[in-house]
């Protein structure tokens, strides 16, 4: 979820997969995909499509639950990486409506109806991860690999707290 006051704009990251890695994944042959629910069974869910991969992986509170080959990605797939978030609205194909929240580019999202009809997802994939998209669900399209050999090692803080304070300032 993004929330703005409409006057900044949302931030930009230009490898979104970084995200999402948890460690190199083995490339799953055409048609073939992997559904495990229950290592995470609830919480948020995001989806990306990695052109660069050439594959969909579905994460539920950063674990990765479901990871799918994807056919159609060619020189002609979006360049650059996208943001959406699932709406309220589910279509009677199952599909739901999705809002473009930005690009790393700036440039315009890609249509998802556009790109829907080029690629090729195992049919029995994409009914499960529909059946765990909700209002607000994440789904980002790039043209960035997923890699966990370029994560941060463990116990790397963006932000920490300190309950010290410093108030000895030379003035």
């Amino acid at each position: 979820m993004v929330v703005t006051d409409g006057k900044t704009k949302t931030g930009t990251t230009s490898r979104p997969g970084l995200l999402f890695a948890s460690g190199p994944a083995p490339t799953l042959a055409p048609g073939q995909f992997v559904w495990t629910p229950e290592k995470s069974p609830e919480g948020p869910v995001s989806i990306l499509f990695s052109s660069a991969d050439s594959q969909a992986y579905v994460y539920r509170n950063g674990v990765e639950i479901g990871r799918a080959q994807i056919g159609g990605v060619d020189a002609t797939f979006p360049s650059g990486s996208y943001a959406y978030a699932a709406l309220a609205i589910t279509l009677p194909d199952g599909s739901r409506q999705w809002q473009a929240l930005g690009s790393a580019s700036g440039s315009p999202a890609p249509d998802l109806k556009a790109l829907e009809k080029r690629l090729v997802i195992p049919q029995s994939f994409l009914v499960q991860a529909r059946a765990v998209v909700s209002s607000g669900t994440t789904l980002i399209v790039t043209d960035q690999p997923v890699n966990g050999t370029t994560q941060s090692g463990s116990n790397f803080n963006i932000l920490t707290t300190s309950t010290t304070s410093s108030t000895n300032r030379t003035k």
